[in-house]
């Protein structure tokens, strides 16, 4: 069942669900520039498990500004995975996505 609510203060846009799986509440979260600047730790740590046997396709945390779009996935407050992408003339271009690696 899809349940829409308000976003904190801090967050640009969320997208909230009931799981079925979850206790608690489950949500994409669409950032701005100033509120990626707060989770940068944890996505590039998401960035480095998920493409560690791939091989990586960013070399330090910075490099992941040249991506606009930020969706992050929250499990009942903790981040687990990620989207990035960039926005062009004929839409958004997929560059990142994966998680924490965890099985639920």
């Amino acid at each position: 069942m899809m349940t829409v609510e308000e976003p904190p203060l801090w967050c640009a846009s969320k997208r909230t669900f009931d799981s079925g799986w979850s206790t608690g509440k489950i949500y994409w979260t669409t950032l701005s520039d100033r509120e990626r600047r707060k989770v940068v730790p944890v996505v590039w740590s998401m960035v480095q498990i998920t493409y560690a046997k791939l091989g990586l396709i960013v070399n330090r945390p910075q490099e992941l500004y040249e991506y606009d779009n930020w969706e992050l996935f929250d499990d009942d407050g903790t981040w687990v995975a990620f989207v990035l992408s960039k926005t062009t003339p004929f839409g958004l271009k997929l560059g990142l996505a994966g998680s924490d690696g965890a099985v639920p």
